[in-house]
C-alpha cells in the first residue's frame, strides 16, 4: 500500500519495471533463488524512487516510512518482516503489531504537523 499510495503501482510492478528497463528481453526467469539477486537490486532502485516521492510529502517522516516499506516488501522471505520478530523464536516473523504501532505514531506526528 505504501508503494501504491506514493508511486501509484504495487511493489511487484515497481520491481518488474526496474528489471525490464535494465534487462529487457534478456532477463530470463529461471527460478526464484537464481533470480533473487536481480529482484533485490531492482527492489533497491524501486525504494530510491519511493524515497524521492515520499520526501516531498512526508518530510522528516520519510526514513521511517521507507524502513517500513523495505521490511514489509523485502523480496527475500527469509529477511521480510520486523527484524526483532525474526530474531525471536516465539514471535511470528510476519507479526504486524509493531507496524500498527509505527503507523499510529506516524499518523499522530503528521496530524500534529497539520495543526
Amino acid at each position: 500500500l505504501i508503494f501504491f499510495f506514493f508511486l501509484r503501482c504495487s511493489t511487484t510492478d515497481a520491481i518488474q519495471l526496474k528489471i525490464s528497463v535494465q534487462h529487457g528481453k534478456e532477463f530470463m526467469k529461471s527460478d526464484f533463488i537464481n533470480d533473487l539477486p536481480y529482484i533485490q537490486y531492482a527492489f533497491e532502485k524501486a525504494l530510491r524512487d519511493l524515497r524521492t516521492s515520499v520526501e516531498g510529502k512526508a518530510g522528516d517522516l520519510t526514513d521511517e516510512i521507507i524502513m517500513i516499506a523495505e521490511q514489509l516488501c523485502e523480496p527475500d522471505p527469509r529477511r521480510r518482516g520486523d527484524p526483532r520478530a525474526r530474531a525471536e523464536a516465539y514471535r511470528p516473523q510476519y507479526d504486524l503489531q509493531p507496524y500498527i504501532s509505527r503507523f499510529d505514531r506516524l499518523s499522530r506526528k503528521a496530524e500534529i504537523r497539520m495543526l
